[in-house]
């Protein structure tokens, strides 16, 4: 018996004391306070888009009738989702456990992620008041929105020390409180290298033109620049290439000839280097988000300034080089470009589908289609192969060739 009385006041001496610890941790009464107080996250674990609450708690000695919270945070690699009420149990609310159990006003909070603010409060009516407590009042979301290289460190104060922070006993007086905040840290560290992305044109595909009317020259097309599969881990901060344009045996122009660009709006600064004909070097920085996916560059209009006359061809390749990508702390690491061709086919200035030369479309045209339906050009070619019934010039006698001359039949010159 005495042994099982010795026991429990051994039992409650320790619970005692352990309630002790526990209070002697607690903050300060009059007091509006975070929770948790520190936060630390690191690359390896956490990545863009990652997302984490933080809750604002009210401890006061004395009655009170509205409080508001107004937190700072560093938008340049956070932002805030959402803002509400925080109920006992840490769930969302209608109202702030502080004020469970009483009629409220309640506000709708305020974020702004541009200057990194979160604000919101709450007040009773009439002659309510709430008791002293220590007790729950709002939480917030926040994500992160980019990542620091390796050997980085990011940091966010989320303060709530400020004169916007505060307490109002029943007579609207203010409460002399002390305001608690936050410290968040993010921390760059060492992993796995994401995969490595590469530049391409687009379209990727032989831009054609010609051979049949109208004539090439003078018409326009567009070509976008990317940076193809680009992880947002490589926090991508400029861009730079070459992109060359000339014909290797020019006709006697230029074939093409740049005559516009537009820099995607994400990057924020640019320069753009068009002095000697058929290069163009381009170079963008500081991106508004960090990039990630196909991310466009620049788009570049030409315009097509020669066209030879059939059977003949002029190209020009689309050839990108001198490909530096740059994240916050080291160059980007890239795989071989994907680049394209203009192939401006010869003028075929006849009738569309006169296959015998004679001046009109007629069943004669026909007839020489048929003769070499299915037949090809190569080495060597269909023995049935003729040039004349290529009206369509792929190398190729087949459907596209004959819709062309059924589709003009009786066209005269």
């Amino acid at each position: 018996m005495n042994n099982r009385v010795i026991s429990l006041t051994i039992l409650t001496l320790l619970l005692l004391s352990a309630v002790e610890v526990f209070s002697a941790r607690a903050t300060p009464a009059n007091s509006i306070y975070l929770k948790p107080d520190t936060l630390s996250y690191d690359t390896s674990q956490q990545g863009i888009g990652f997302k984490f609450n933080i809750s604002a708690w009210m401890n006061l000695n004395t009655p009170c009738f509205a409080w508001q919270v107004k937190l700072f945070f560093n938008a340049t690699w956070l932002k805030c989702n959402k803002v509400g009420y925080l109920g006992a149990g840490d769930v969302d609310s209608t109202k702030s456990e502080y004020f469970a159990g009483h009629a409220t006003t309640p506000l709708t909070p305020s974020i702004n992620n541009v200057a990194g603010t979160i604000l919101h409060g709450e007040t009773l009516s009439g002659a309510d008041t709430a008791p002293a407590a220590d007790k729950r009042l709002m939480w917030a979301e926040l994500e992160i929105t980019s990542k620091p290289g390796e050997g980085i460190n990011f940091a966010s104060l989320l303060n709530i020390n400020n004169a916007d922070t505060y307490a109002l006993d029943p007579d609207l007086g203010t409460i002399d409180i002390t305001a608690y905040n936050c410290s968040v840290t993010y921390v760059g560290v060492a992993g796995p290298e994401p995969p490595k992305p590469y530049l391409a044109v687009s379209p990727s595909t032989n831009i054609i033109f010609g051979p049949l009317p109208p004539s090439a020259i003078g018409q326009e097309f567009d070509l976008q620049i990317y940076v193809k599969e680009l992880d947002a881990a490589w926090n991508c901060r400029n861009a730079s290439f070459t992109l060359n344009y000339s014909c290797s045996t020019p006709p006697p122009n230029q074939l093409l000839n740049l005559t516009s660009y537009t820099v995607d709006p994400l990057w924020t600064s640019n320069t753009i280097v068009n002095s000697t004909a058929g290069i163009i070097n381009v170079t963008v920085k500081n991106p508004s988000t960090t990039p990630s996916g196909n991310v466009s560059l620049i788009k570049i209009r030409f315009r097509i300034t020669n066209q030879t006359d059939y059977p003949d061809n002029d190209e020009a390749p689309l050839i990108l080089s001198n490909v530096i990508l740059w994240g916050s702390s080291k160059q980007i690491p890239t795989t071989p470009p994907t680049n394209g061709k203009v192939i401006v086919k010869g003028f075929q200035n006849k009738v569309p589908g006169d296959v015998d030369g004679d001046g009109k479309v007629n069943y004669m045209d026909v007839i020489v289609i048929m003769r070499s339906f299915g037949s090809y050009k190569g080495s060597p070619s269909h023995r049935r192969w003729d040039e004349r019934a290529d009206v369509f010039p792929d190398g190729k006698i087949n459907l596209r060739d004959l819709a062309i001359v059924l589709r003009n039949v009786n066209l005269n010159v």
